[in-house]
Order: structure tokens, then C-alpha cells, then sequence
């Protein structure tokens, strides 16, 4: 599709008052021409020129023309550049996006982090508290087993000196058993002597 451009024309006095110049023939259109309409338009009005114009009017054409293709050429550059500054806009919103995105992931994997962390941190917490109190109770038993252990130390002390006590009493009941054994064999020595005395005696009476 064709682009409607103006055009700057530099007229000289001659033309203003020439009925064949080319700004009277541009006026003479009803619409502004585009670049087929001008091409058309310059080369009637050097078809004009060449049924008897004056030469002069020939160099501003081609000088015309030389400045048109000098516009389509800037037109064409600016056209690239604004098409170029147009991929690099959007290259630059691509990446902008791209950017934000990560961004974005960045921002969740951080926050999901942070929510790993307090979770642990709380569990933690849970975990020192039931350490704390499995602790305490571990020196409670602990000093109830000290109390109990000196009970026993208490009671195999007493039951030591009770044993050393019931082994000295064996050993004195045994003395005294042995002393009795003794002095009732003597008893029964001197029972027996007695015995024969009286019998000796008895016979003795008899033989009388």
C-alpha cells in the first residue's frame, strides 16, 4: 500500500506565472499524489516539456526527481529503522517478561524456602521443648535411682555388719557349744564313776 507524502518544491518567480509549469499542473490534481502518481505526473509533464517547454524546466524535473529517490531512499532507511527499533522493543518486552518471570520464580522458590525454614525452625522448637522435658524427667529418675541406690548401700551395710555380727555369734555359740559338749561328757564321766561307786557300794551291803 502507497504512502502519501508532501513534498517541498522550490518554484522560481517563472513558474508562478507559467500555465505549463509543474507546480500549476500539481495544483491542478484534485488529491495529493502518491509515488506512482507522481512518477505519472513527472513523466506527463516531460511529455509536456518535450512538445515545447524550455530545457530549463527539464534540469528542475530530473533535479526533482534526483530528490524524490533521495526521499524514498530516506523514507526506506527510516522505514528499517523504525521496523528495527520496533524488533528491539519487542525483544526488549520479551525480555522484560522473560525477567519478570524469573523474577517471579525466584521470588516463589525464596518464599517457599522461607516457609520450609519456619516449618523446620518450629519443629525444631517442638523438638528442643520435648528434649527439655525427656531431660528433666531423666534427672528425676536419675535422682530417684541415686536415693534408691543409697538405700541399698544403706541396707547391704547393714546387712554386712548384721552378717559379721551373726558369724561372730556362730562362732561364739559354737565355743559355747563345744565348752557344753565338753563339760557334759565330764558330767557324764562323773555320772558313771558315780554310778560304779554305788554299785560297789550296793554289793558291798549285800556281802555283809
Amino acid at each position: 500500500m502507497s504512502e502519501h507524502r508532501r513534498r517541498t518544491l522550490i518554484i522560481t518567480d517563472d513558474e508562478e506565472t507559467n500555465p505549463f509549469s509543474f507546480r500549476e499542473f500539481l495544483r491542478s490534481k484534485e488529491e495529493e499524489p502518491d509515488d506512482e502518481e507522481e512518477e505519472e505526473a513527472v513523466a506527463q509533464f516531460l511529455s509536456q516539456q518535450e512538445e515545447g517547454e524550455e530545457p530549463s524546466y527539464r534540469k528542475h524535473i530530473q533535479q526533482l526527481e534526483e530528490e524524490n529517490s533521495a526521499l524514498k531512499r530516506s523514507n526506506q532507511e527510516l522505514h528499517s529503522r523504525v521496523q528495527q527499533l520496533c524488533e528491539d522493543l519487542q525483544q526488549s518486552k520479551v525480555k522484560e517478561q522473560k525477567e519478570a518471570a524469573d523474577l517471579e520464580t525466584m521470588f516463589q522458590s525464596v518464599e517457599h524456602n522461607l516457609l520450609l525454614t519456619t516449618k523446620r525452625a518450629v519443629k525444631a522448637e517442638s523438638c528442643v521443648s520435648k528434649l527439655k522435658a525427656e531431660i528433666q524427667q531423666l534427672q528425676e529418675e536419675n535422682n530417684t535411682l541415686k536415693s534408691q541406690c543409697e538405700v541399698v548401700m544403706t541396707m547391704r551395710e547393714k546387712a554386712q555388719t548384721a552378717s559379721e555380727y551373726l558369724n561372730r555369734t556362730t562362732s561364739s555359740a559354737h565355743s559355747a557349744l563345744k565348752t557344753l559338749l565338753a563339760e557334759a561328757d565330764s558330767l557324764r564321766l562323773v555320772s558313771d564313776i558315780l554310778r560304779s561307786i554305788d554299785r560297789l557300794s550296793s554289793l558291798h551291803s549285800d556281802s555283809a
